[in-house]
């Protein structure tokens, strides 16, 4: 009932939106007065810049040039829809698409970014579109182009190479590939999709193994905690994808391109852009078929998406997105453990949908609605056991085959670990989980330089897996507070309360500051940027995590209800985490390089584990508890992560442009009840060396989190071609074998520290356009061939090339 009435609010306050601005529409044939101001990234006026307005064929409607103050004027006819483009040389340009006319629509002011270094106007930090230099978070942006020469088939290729990122994929493509931001759990980043949360309710995070590049634009991604804005899952960052619109394009265009490799990879994506009098769309279709390099290992992606935009009223804009995925993929697991692959397989389907009303009630005042829904489907299946039977008996297990396992910190050890356990088969798991989403952000400029934002948001998911069902709502208020002063000093400062109907209350700060010492250009050095940000974030527990939790495990059993009471056991509540870093970003040679430090110290708590009964006196929890359970999930575990993120980007008025970054990365466990902890594993052959089997021990690194990683990518850009080679590397990393021997024994674990080996890998891509409407494409990942593993024990593929052709069918003229 609650969440029928909350949907009804939301569409009776949009229905209001879109009535009150239909009011304000003009008469067609008349003329309206287009005026506005433009500026760089802090403020200060652009004279001599030239600002376009062109209709949606691609005809010259009007044009202009800004005066000394940065001013400029033209006139339009009423109503009809325009996109208007502010450029000057040196200065990246920006784009615009409105309906002229009525009360909120004749002014629009533009901001334009130094072109060398692409800065981008910056939504993802503060809910508000700010440029990049005034913000005091840290954050990179990929750009649209970016996806044109990306080496790889899925979107990871591109994330891999940002600073403080961190990129794991279990074997080849179409395995698991989560994303780590700074150290954090992979689900603790914020992910969105054309403004959908994409986070999953039973594992908490998101697999980009099924996000494929061919209809993305541009990927915003923010380093440290953004809960005010975002609420739970906002931990460590936020990434939000954008797929592309129609309004970037200045006349229709329908393309088409083909590419096939090795491993019998084959890759087709189409697009359809454009826009018909004040309907932009863009219609999308990606299809991904590969086998791999190991046996059981085929992986298939088909994805349809589709972005259209109505401007149904000056100043008022409804926007409708939907991206649909349905994957398959063999699932051999880890073969350098076992020797021989497994023969289960998965399914999966992803649908993420959105709908959003912006209206510019006044020329100071903004509003937005958006209701978003997001489903995930899975089903994993074992059709039968693999391996050979541990013995005779009717419920053998089932062994893999006898192997050599080296680890990088020189330990090795041999034998057969258990790959299938006995019983039923097929073994079936089937996972469905739910979300619906609903938000009101209001925005309001009180001056020039200051801006007032507040929103109410609102969510309810549901999951099942495995039999087990689990509910559940939030909502929230927030409130921030955006500005600067002198052109020079920039800061943000938030706060938000959200409730939880099962975990209760939770009030997240936020605040930020950058600072200009230096302004100006002379010479070869030019602007000092200084930045720093703090706050708070929190993650709702997973269904996994619900469903062991003690307060579930006493609900479910005898006496239910009334032993919780009377034992006072609460349910597990939000992960969370406290964020501070510091930086400096200093640019050179007019603005063509830019040299970036940041300096980070994460500390992430009441993080949940799985706890055994013999430290429950350790927590505080009721003795008779103990007697009622085996152990159960609890807020019991503390991480901490610190620092360096370096960055380096440069470009050369010839077209060569470079781009490097190094993380180092402290991360430590500070606190631990697991089993693990209090009673460590040893292997007889290393009979002093404690073990973490399935989680790391205290004081020792969180697994599979590099101390040292970085990127490379160096490029050469003319009118018709563009050629690039990347690299990123990984140090050691602690990691487990996870592995039991027949016996379910430890013969077969290694000590975790250092057990990864480092890996580097070097890509190549570029294309050429052979005619105005034909381009050859070409990539190749892995150019050296190397042999190493992301994730212990699961092969990634070695050299993959991939050759194809791009035909525009519609297009405008490119040289």
């Amino acid at each position: 009932m609650e969440q029928r009435f909350l949907r009804g609010v939301m569409v009776a306050v949009a229905a209001g939106m879109l009535l009150g601005t239909a009011l304000w529409g003009q008469q067609p044939g008349t003329k309206v007065q287009l005026s506005g101001t433009v500026q760089d990234g802090l403020g200060r006026p652009i004279a001599d810049a030239v600002v376009v307005a062109t209709a949606a064929a691609g005809a010259q409607l009007a044009t202009a040039a800004t005066d000394a103050a940065g001013h400029y004027q033209m006139t339009l006819p009423a109503g009809e829809a325009v996109t208007v483009v502010a450029s000057k040389p040196s200065f990246a340009s920006s784009r615009t698409r409105l309906s002229a006319g009525g009360p909120v629509a004749t002014t629009h002011d533009f901001q334009l970014g130094l072109a060398p270094m692409q800065q981008s106007l910056i939504v993802a930090a503060t809910g508000v579109s700010t440029p990049e230099v005034q913000l005091g978070q840290a954050v990179s942006v990929i750009p649209p182009e970016a996806w044109q020469t990306t080496p790889g088939v899925t979107a990871d290729a591109e994330l891999r190479l940002q600073p403080g990122v961190q990129i794991v994929r279990t074997g080849a493509v179409g395995g698991l590939t989560s994303l780590s931001i700074r150290g954090g759990e992979d689900s603790f980043t914020k992910i969105l999709i054309d403004g959908v949360p994409t986070q999953r309710v039973d594992f908490g995070g998101y697999d980009f193994s099924t996000l494929t590049p061919g209809n993305l634009d541009e990927v915003q991604i923010v380093r440290g905690a953004d809960s005010v804005v975002y609420g739970s899952d906002a931990v460590t960052g936020v990434v939000t994808i954008a797929s592309r619109r129609g309004s970037s394009v200045t006349a229709p265009e329908l393309n088409t391109a083909v590419a096939a490799g090795n491993f019998d990879t084959v890759q087709q994506n189409s697009n359809l852009l454009g826009l018909w009098r004040r309907l932009d769309y863009g219609l999308s279709f990606d299809y991904l078929d590969t086998h791999n390099a190991l046996p059981n290992n085929k992986f298939r992606d088909l994805t349809y998406a589709g972005n259209l935009g109505w401007q149904v009223a000056p100043g008022t804009a409804v926007r409708l997105t939907s991206r649909y995925t349905r994957a398959g993929a063999g699932a051999p697991n880890a073969l350098a453990f076992y020797g021989l692959p497994d023969d289960s397989f998965q399914r999966q389907g992803e649908t993420y949908s959105g709908l959003s009303i912006n209206q510019q009630t006044t020329h100071r005042w903004q509003n937005r609605v958006q209701l978003s829904t997001g489903s995930v489907n899975e089903m994993f299946e074992n059709p039968s056991p693999t391996g050979t039977p541990s013995d005779p008996s009717a419920f053998a297990n089932f062994l893999g085959n006898p192997v050599t396992i080296t680890g990088a910190n020189g330990y090795s050890v041999s034998g057969q670990a258990i790959l299938d356990f006995a019983g039923a088969y097929p073994s079936i798991f089937n996972s469905d989980t739910l979300r619906r989403d609903a938000a009101w952000e209001t925005s309001f400029q009180l001056s020039p330089a200051w801006n007032v934002l507040g929103g109410y948001r609102y969510y309810n998911e549901r999951g099942l897996n495995s039999g087990e069902q689990i509910s559940r709502h939030d909502h929230g208020l927030y409130a921030e507070l955006n500005g600067g002063r002198w052109n020079r000093l920039f800061t943000s400062l938030g706060v938000s309360r959200d409730w939880n109907v099962r975990f209760g209350n939770s009030t997240n700060p936020q605040a930020s500051v950058a600072f200009f010492p230096r302004l100006g250009r002379s010479g070869w050095l030019d602007e000092t940027r200084l930045r720093s940000s703090a706050g708070t974030g929190l993650k709702d527990p997973s269904i996994f995590a619900e469903e062991s939790s003690l307060y579930e495990e006493l609900l479910s059993g005898s006496g239910g209800a009334d032993v919780v009471a009377r034992l006072h056991v609460q349910p597990i509540h939000p992960q969370r985490s406290h964020n501070f870093d510091v930086g400096v970003d200093q640019y050179f040679a007019g603005d063509r390089l830019r040299a970036s430090a940041t300096m980070f110290r994460n500390t992430y708590y009441d993080l949940i584990e799985f706890v055994p009964t013999s430290a429950f006196p350790l927590l505080g929890v009721p003795p008779d508890a103990a007697a009622l359970t085996f152990g159960a999930n609890l807020n019991s575990l503390t991480e901490r992560a610190k620092g360096v993120e370096l960055e380096l980007q440069g470009r050369t008025r010839s077209g060569w442009r470079a781009e490097a970054s190094y993380t180092h990365l402290d991360a430590r466990v500070l606190k631990s009840f697991s089993s693990d902890a209090l009673s460590p594993s040893f292997n007889p052959s290393f009979p002093t060396i404690p073990i973490g089997a399935y989680s790391p021990l205290v004081g020792a690194r969180p697994f599979r989190r590099a101390p040292e990683s970085g990127s490379f990518r160096v490029g050469y850009e003319q009118r018709r071609w563009v050629v690039q080679g990347d690299a990123y590397f990984a140090s050691r990393r602690d990691d487990s074998t996870f592995l039991s021997d027949a016996n379910f024994g430890t013969t077969l674990l290694l000590p975790n520290h250092n057990l990864a080996p480092a890996y580097g890998v070097f890509n190549m891509s570029g294309f050429i356009h052979l005619t105005p409407r034909i381009t050859l494409q070409g990539a190749v990942e892995n150019l050296l061939d190397r042999s190493y593993a992301e994730a212990f024990g699961y092969p990634a593929l070695g050299r993959a090339a991939r050759i194809g052709v791009q035909f525009a069918l519609l297009a405008p003229h490119r040289w």
